[in-house]
């Protein structure tokens, strides 16, 4: 897995703070729903989420009809994710045997692993001949004006810093398909069909995604990332009462591979 991860997925707490943006999608929008339209018929298929964190999927597959384990590397994640099936593993030694499962999802996870390929690989060996994998990632256009205002914070101290999304470096849907290529036959990216605006009229919303991501950048920055944080809720604070909203916008994507 990727560096971070011990820290960043000790418990459910930082995803939890990432997830909380998705309600501010305005009209509302279920992603994990989304995703799991792209297959019409669940009733009896055996699925597989890796990465399952706490279990947003696994309950939507679960009231669709599925037998569906969830696996995630992190005892924490596995505790918040209140299902029957689950499993502590990695996703480069899936404890399952060779094409026993329909359905793989891979819910913005892949860009946590080091060895994408390898992981691939992994989850190719698991699914059933026709299975299909529903991988779900960013674009580089995820939450941008939030990530600005963080570039813009962490400036007055480092010039010149950028804020470089994981996503966007190891595993994103502008790089994701050449990756998911090398394994499977056929891969499809599929977006929403309108934008996705995410209008927070709460500071401490904005101010919570950005306190979830300090392991990855704290050290990069050479002060704590606390004062980010302050600092940032400040200034969406501030938009807030002179706009009324701070809006940003979600760039999601699902790679459909078969």
């Amino acid at each position: 897995m990727a560096e971070s991860s011990a820290t960043q997925y000790v418990d459910s707490g930082n995803l939890e703070a990432r997830q909380t943006l998705w309600t501010h999608v305005s009209p509302l929008f279920r992603l994990s729903d989304w995703v799991l339209d792209l297959i019409g018929h669940w009733p009896d298929l055996w699925v597989l989420d890796v990465g399952c964190g706490n279990g947003t999927y696994l309950s939507a597959c679960r009231d669709r009809g599925a037998q569906v384990v969830g696996c995630d590397l992190s005892f924490g994640m596995l505790q918040s994710a209140r299902h029957d099936a689950l499993v502590n593993a990695d996703v480069m030694a899936l404890p399952f045997a060779s094409e026993s499962l329909d359905v793989v999802l891979a819910p913005h996870m892949l860009y946590e692993v080091s060895d994408v390929e390898g992981a691939l690989l992994e989850v190719r060996r698991v699914l059933k001949p026709g299975g299909v994998l529903l991988a779900v990632t960013n674009g580089s256009n995820h939450a941008r004006s939030l990530r600005a205002l963080v570039e813009e914070s962490v400036r007055d101290w480092r010039p010149g810093w950028v804020m470089f999304d994981p996503a966007t470096r190891r595993f994103s849907l502008e790089n994701g398909a050449s990756q998911l290529g090398r394994v499977f036959d056929s891969i499809s990216c599929v977006r929403p069909d309108r934008s996705l605006r995410v209008i927070l009229r709460d500071a401490n919303v904005a101010a919570n995604f950005v306190a979830s991501v300090g392991d990855r950048y704290e050290s990069e920055i050479g002060l704590p990332w606390t004062t980010i944080v302050d600092e940032v809720r400040r200034k969406v604070r501030q938009i807030i009462g002179d706009k009324g909203s701070f809006v940003t916008s979600a760039d999601v994507g699902v790679f459909v591979c078969r």
